[in-house]
């Protein structure tokens, strides 16, 4: 009977425990920059938390980020994993132009100086 219940007992907590890492693991898109034009989205908490700001400037057709970490560089991939561009940033203050892009998906993999940690913000642009 002890050992019965000792192994319903692990049995419970593996179950528990599947349940809190599987909603770690699932999460959801969250868009840092939701415009007509085009939206900005990270698909981690750690992502979202990189970003000071992020905003669209339409009058200027500007995308500017804010990072709490100094930037390396961005590479701009598109919807096929192609790499379009590699910017030399170099700061926390990043502005890009949206004529850069033509419509479609695109990944923008930002690099942070001196660290080998990268984050990934998906965009399309309508």
């Amino acid at each position: 009977m002890k050992f019965t219940l000792s192994v319903l007992t692990i049995i419970f907590s593996i179950s528990l425990f599947g349940f809190t890492t599987y909603e770690n693991v699932v999460e959801k898109k969250k868009k840092i920059i939701n415009h007509a034009e085009l939206t900005v989205t990270v698909n981690s908490n750690d992502s979202f938390n990189f970003f000071e700001e992020a905003i669209y400037e339409p009058v200027k057709g500007d995308i500017i980020f804010k990072t709490i970490e100094k930037v390396e560089e961005i590479s701009v991939l598109q919807e096929d994993e192609k790499l379009v561009y590699m910017l030399p940033v170099k700061t926390k203050k990043i502005i890009i132009g949206k004529s850069l892009f033509d419509r479609g998906d695109y990944k923008l993999l930002f690099k942070v100086a001196d660290s080998e940690v990268s984050y990934i913000t998906e965009i399309k642009v309508f």
